[in-house]
């Protein structure tokens, strides 16, 4: 499985406090973990966008939501008015978020 795709691995994900992503992460062979990862530290605003690897994307943010199962393709979407946009912008949160032992890993 490519890095990523946290949401194979995990369950009852979840946001809490509109920033922070929550998990029951599968540690192989030994169950599950809990994980949190603040998605603050791994996205930010630019120009009404999500940007991975950028910073503090709550502080500029308005109408979260967040979908842990969307579409046919089920994955995790997180949904916001970003300063400086016009429209609601989303991102997969599953194209850079992986389960790693347990944990909850951004990677760029």
């Amino acid at each position: 499985m490519p890095f990523g795709d946290f949401q194979k691995s995990s369950k009852d994900i979840q946001l809490l406090s509109e920033h922070i992503l929550a998990a029951e992460c599968e540690v192989p062979g030994s169950g599950y973990n809990h994980s949190e990862m603040d998605l603050d530290n791994c996205l930010g605003d630019d120009n009404g966008n999500f940007q991975w690897g950028g910073r503090n994307f709550h502080s500029h943010a308005h109408n979260i939501i967040f979908h842990p199962d969307e579409g046919v393709a089920h994955v995790p979407v997180l949904r916001a008015d970003l300063d400086g946009g016009s429209k609601q912008s989303n991102v997969n949160l599953g194209e850079r978020i992986g389960n790693v032992n347990g944990h909850l890993v951004f990677r760029w």
